[in-house]
This record gives C-alpha cells, sequence and structure tokens, in this order.
C-alpha cells in the first residue's frame, strides 16, 4: 500500500504494533513510499551497504535510511537517477 513519509509516526507505529503477532494468518502489512529522494549524506558502510537521508514529493518529512547490501546502486543513486529496476 502507497504511503506518504509525514504519515509514519510514533502513533502510526504503536497501532500497527497493536496488530501483531504476525503470522501465516495474520501477514504484516507491506508499505511503499513513492517519490523519494536522496537528500544528502549519502555514505556506504562496510563497503555493500548504503546510508542517506531520504525525503519525499509533497511532504516535509525527512527519515534516515539504509540500504543493506545495494552498494551497487551507490552511483546511481549519488546522480539523482530516479529510474526504477
Amino acid at each position: 500500500m502507497p504511503i506518504q513519509f509525514d504519515l509514519m509516526t510514533t502513533k502510526f507505529n504503536e497501532v500497527l504494533k497493536q496488530m501483531a503477532p504476525f503470522g501465516p494468518d495474520n501477514p504484516k502489512p507491506v508499505f511503499e513510499a513513492r517519490n523519494v529522494f536522496l537528500m544528502n549524506s549519502l555514505s556506504s558502510f562496510k563497503e555493500k551497504h548504503l546510508r542517506f537521508l531520504a525525503g519525499q514529493a509533497g511532504n516535509e518529512a525527512v527519515f534516515n535510511a539504509v540500504a543493506f547490501d545495494l552498494m551497487e546502486h551507490y552511483e546511481r543513486i549519488e546522480s539523482g537517477d530516479s529510474t526504477t529496476n
């Protein structure tokens, strides 16, 4: 389900926790954030993970993001390429 960054608050997380426990008959919800962009601070760690500040078009919320095992996308993200694969 698509979601805006500014809707992901502490209260939102508390409501999600109330839906637990998750399992075969109660799957974890999955959300998709669209129109996300690199704000700044792109860096790598352990030579395979990325860390950066992410923003989203249409609101002011900002998140610290980690992209595990996606080092091969460093240059593409740094250049601002918004194509999806």
